[in-house]
């Protein structure tokens, strides 16, 4: 399709769309991380035809373990679902092993590569009974947030997700990035690109407003209580 522009959410879409093409601009809405990945090499001066904002996704998996560490004291093995085929994968469970020796915890990964995959791979992490999951910054595993989210409830495990779609349909904690603040900057590069200015011209920037999204009603059900500090320090409560 003859677009003039294309906009993505995600590293697997950031990278799809570098490799169709060099020369249409590429607007990153939200993306985990663009250096570690090699998408682009230079922030202020990024590579010729993309463009964007980093949701900092990498730098989170250290806040979201201390999260988990602050509602579940005891904790000491930490279960981690991504996506393989994702190249922020890779780095955010480097990020998390480092995280996890810190506080002294054990981290074991269960890995996806498809839709299809996620009912087995849940399986295996609920054998493995682990303390608290964590859920990797993954749009694949997005769209399965119904299924995995009932499935930690069921099997009264804890878990911390990085969007707030999953408090939504009832995950414990969402702590991330503001995906719709993002979005919004997005549009102002999107805006300027289409009057005529270059994608290179265009610094990548950071994200700059966080959110943590605590539902109480699936703390009520997996039997926990919410420390105070940390309700005082959710921007959204769910009843």
């Amino acid at each position: 399709m003859p677009v003039n522009l294309i906009v993505t959410w995600g590293t697997p879409a950031a990278f799809a769309a570098k490799r169709a093409t060099t020369t249409i601009p590429i607007v990153l809405g939200s993306i985990g991380d663009v250096i570690n990945t090699g998408l682009v090499s230079n922030l202020a001066r990024p590579d010729a035809n993309i463009t964007g904002f980093v949701a900092l996704n990498v730098e989170l998996e250290e806040k979201r373990l201390e999260l988990l560490k602050e509602v579940v004291p005891s904790l000491s093995r930490v279960a981690v679902l991504g996506n393989s085929l994702n190249p922020l994968n890779r780095i955010n469970l480097e990020a998390a092993h480092r995280t996890a020796k810190k506080l002294s915890i054990a981290i074991e990964g269960f890995e996806v590569r498809s839709s299809e995959e996620v009912r087995s791979a849940l399986r295996a992490l609920v054998e493995a009974r682990p303390d608290v999951a964590l859920l990797a910054s993954d749009t694949l595993l997005l769209g399965e947030r119904g299924q995995i989210v009932d499935t930690m409830a069921m099997t009264k495990i804890p878990a911390i997700y990085p969007f707030r779609e999953y408090a939504e349909v009832g995950g414990f904690i969402a702590y991330g990035a503001s995906i719709s603040i993002l979005f919004w900057r997005a549009a102002d590069y999107v805006d300027r690109i289409l009057k005529g200015e270059r994608p290179s011209n265009l610094p990548v920037q950071q994200a700059t407003a966080f959110e943590v999204i605590v539902n109480q009603r699936a703390a009520a059900g997996l039997g926990l209580t919410l420390p105070a500090s940390l309700l005082v320090r959710a921007d959204e409560v769910i009843e």
